[in-house]
């Protein structure tokens, strides 16, 4: 009796995280990252932005930027898409950190360094280990924000 009550929880956290995975990724990849402007969409999704908004405004910072990073659309070079695909801001942003910088840098320059390096591992067949790692940590910090 009681794993047919865990098998019926379990389902239910999976089904509200799955739900709230389609909502974040709706909002960044459509809304982009953003309320809409009165007017500019239909009510519901305007209702939906808000509401989404306001639960990530509930949430640590953290967590929201690893959202972001997923699910924000962008463009990398074909061989990190390959090789990492809808996970590769994120990776490219984890990377970024493993290599801290001995002085101010900015973001774009930060992430350019990280892509190069990426690169060369993919190129090179090298790291693949280092790889995975990235790419698991980086579903574990998505994971963790939508259950946040």
């Amino acid at each position: 009796m009681a794993d047919e009550s865990n098998n019926g929880l379990r389902e239910q956290v999976w089904s509200a995280e799955s739900a709230s995975e389609a909502e974040v990724e709706w909002f960044f990849k459509y809304a982009k990252g953003k309320v809409p402007e009165q007017g500019d969409v239909a009510p519901a999704l305007r209702n939906a932005a808000v509401a989404i908004r306001g639960w990530l405004d509930e949430v640590a910072t953290f967590h929201v930027g690893a959202l972001a990073l997923r699910f924000t659309p962008r463009a990398w070079s074909p061989a990190l898409e390959e090789e990492f695909g809808p996970w590769t801001s994120l990776v490219v942003r984890l990377e970024c950190a493993a290599h801290p910088s001995e002085r101010r840098r900015g973001v774009e320059e930060l992430e350019a360094a990280a892509v190069g390096r990426l690169e060369q591992v993919i190129a090179l067949g090298r790291d693949q280990r280092e790889r995975e790692r990235l790419l698991k940590h980086a579903g574990n910090h998505v994971r963790s924000a939508i259950r946040a």
